[in-house]
């Protein structure tokens, strides 16, 4: 998703990661929203090295791959 250069949320992240390993997003709420969190973690993680992009606030936030030959932005949107 962030690699194909797609803005995306963390919950867009997080039911791709669990269709991947063949869980049902929409079975387990609780499960759905444990695989939030823990990818919120990972990208507060990158975003700290400047290797994504935070863009927008609170519930509306959205995530962008930044690549190497792209200057970095400061997350403000």
């Amino acid at each position: 998703m962030l690699r194909e250069r797609e803005i995306v949320c963390a919950n867009d992240i997080a039911e791709r990661a669990m269709l991947d390993k063949g869980l049902d997003p929409k079975a387990d709420r609780r499960q759905r929203l444990d695989f939030v969190k823990r990818i919120l973690v990972s990208l507060h993680d990158l975003r700290k090295i400047g290797a994504v992009e935070k863009i927008g606030h609170a519930r509306n936030v959205k995530w962008r791959l930044i690549l190497d030959d792209e200057p970095e932005n400061d997350g403000a949107a």
